[in-house]
């Protein structure tokens, strides 16, 4: 399983408050076209009704395995080229099946989790889990890349994937149950800063992302893993996350990439996957924050503490950070322990720079699992956590989305020895 066992024992309590707080607030979610009327006892934003027989467009998603009690999650890939398809390893795919179904959100029964069916191809032959259902493809597209822009919104991204969909459209049935992610060369020219960016959503929430492969290839020995982290960063997205770990719509439309304090592939620290040691080869642990960690102030920092949430030990996540010469540092201690927030060896009270970014206040981050939209980008969409509402989404850019340098990698400078 991608978490430590004593990761999940340590979320039984919060699972159970949090049950509570969704059945008593009677949240739900809706698809597209769906109406609200509709019973959706598992929050899901898929009508009970759908997920026994039909949709109302005649889908079977009973026969792929969606029940009516628990959370279920639907995605197609479709490639650009027959190779893109080995970047999405048997590996991968369970590790996003086993995130998923960690995940600490309550169901009417079966236990926490989430169901993620992904239809990917022939990836994964002969497995214990289903990740073909027939409808992944090739788009033989041989243009390269999709769109000639570095920086604007929906217009780009839509020139992009509508090009990458020229012989891949998704079956109309599909539409509105299954979100889409299109593996491509590139997104956006190699001469874009960072070499173009590694990946893109269509809106936050919405249902349509791509993964850009060759900006991806410079990673080298952790090319799968980093494509695995794009993956769940855009798919991200699709459900409603942002960068600095607030959820939509609250906050501003990025957010800050680089808060200290936001254990999430949303961040761009662990968007290729979260630390778990002080060394940038190591696995990582592939996940959404699980639960709130405490703002910080970068005028007043107490060292001595850490990031002052206790769930952080269980998880054995390890702080990353910049100190003040600019040097990339991950601390050696689990996250709620001590950090040298100013890198000069000692632990007090101190002000210093810990994201090389001109804010001097990370916010509160929030448990993003309990703040997911389901039926993202369509009229009647909802959260787990929230009344019923309209999700409308947001057009990504593509000034706002990671590049190669906004990687941690190895040729950063870090301290592995430090905070002993």
């Amino acid at each position: 399983m991608n978490l430590p066992l004593s990761l999940r024992a340590s979320f039984v309590l919060g699972v159970v408050v949090l049950a509570i707080a969704t059945f008593a607030a009677g949240a739900g979610n809706v698809s597209a076209g769906a109406p609200a009327s509709l019973p959706d006892n598992d929050n899901d934003g898929i009508p009970d009704r759908w997920e026994r027989t039909r949709t109302d467009r005649g889908l079977n998603i009973k026969a792929l395995g969606a029940v009516p009690w628990r959370k279920d999650v639907f995605i197609e890939v479709d490639y650009a080229r027959a190779w893109h398809r080995n970047l999405l390893t048997c590996e991968s795919l369970d590790t996003i099946y086993d995130m998923f179904a960690d995940a600490p959100v309550a169901n009417p029964r079966g236990g926490p989790g989430i169901t993620v069916h992904i239809d990917a191809g022939k990836n994964c032959p002969g497995g214990p889990r289903n990740y073909n259902y027939g409808g992944s493809r090739l788009t033989r597209l041989k243009i390269s890349p999709l769109t000639g822009s570095c920086n604007g919104a929906a217009q780009a991204f839509s020139t992009g994937f509508d090009n990458g969909n020229q012989m891949a459209v998704m079956p109309p049935r599909r539409e509105n149950i299954f979100h889409h992610v299109l593996f491509a060369d590139r997104i956006n020219p190699a001469s874009c800063p960072g070499g173009g960016v590694l990946g893109i959503a269509r809106a936050i929430p919405g249902r349509q992302f791509i993964v850009g492969v060759l900006p991806h290839m410079i990673f080298e020995e952790r090319l799968v893993p980093e494509i695995l982290g794009t993956f769940v960063h855009e798919w991200g997205h699709n459900l409603g996350l942002k960068h600095g770990g607030n959820i939509f719509p609250s906050g501003s439309f990025n957010d800050n990439p680089w808060a200290p304090n936001h254990m999430s592939v949303m961040s761009y620290i662990h968007a290729g996957g979260i630390f778990a040691t002080a060394n940038l080869s190591s696995p990582r642990i592939f996940d959404y924050q699980r639960l709130p960690i405490p703002a910080l102030n970068e005028n007043h920092l107490r060292e001595p503490v850490g990031l002052r949430a206790f769930w952080l030990q269980a998880a054995g996540y390890k702080v990353a950070f910049f100190c003040p010469n600019g040097d990339f540092k991950i601390s050696r201690r689990p996250a709620n322990r001590r950090v040298d927030w100013n890198c000069d060896d000692a632990f007090g009270l101190v002000s210093a720079n810990i994201d090389g970014q001109p804010n001097t206040f990370h916010p509160r981050t929030l448990n993003e699992w309990a703040e997911m939209v389901f039926g993202g980008s369509f009229a009647g969409g909802g959260t787990i956590g929230r009344e019923r509402e309209e999700v409308p989404g947001v057009p990504m850019r593509l000034q706002d989305e990671m590049t190669f340098d906004d990687r941690p990698h190895r040729d950063e400078p870090f301290d592995p020895d430090s905070d002993r």
